[in-house]
């Protein structure tokens, strides 16, 4: 379960529609809701809050979450390599 501590450090690069996000990674793994649907944007943010427990959700909000991070690692590095010549 995604404790506070966590959740605090996961809105540093989730911020906005990371919902979406870990819908695609849930597509891609083939992780479904028990009628076979693809989970709702409402149960990912229940298990982001702690209000729900599910490993393969939270495995995918932290696989986003690594995503984001590198991204906007990659961001910064580009943008000190630009103004550093």
């Amino acid at each position: 379960m995604i404790d506070n501590k966590q959740r605090e450090k996961l809105k540093e690069h989730l911020s906005s529609h990371y919902t979406k996000d870990v819908l695609k990674v849930l597509k891609k793994k083939g992780v479904t809701a028990k009628n076979g649907e693809p989970f709702s944007q409402d149960a990912i943010r229940m298990v982001m809050y702690g209000n729900w427990e599910h490993q393969d959700i939270e495995d995918a909000i932290f696989t986003v979450y690594k995503r984001r991070k590198a991204k906007a690692k990659r961001i910064e590095a580009n943008r000190h390599k630009i103004l550093a010549d």
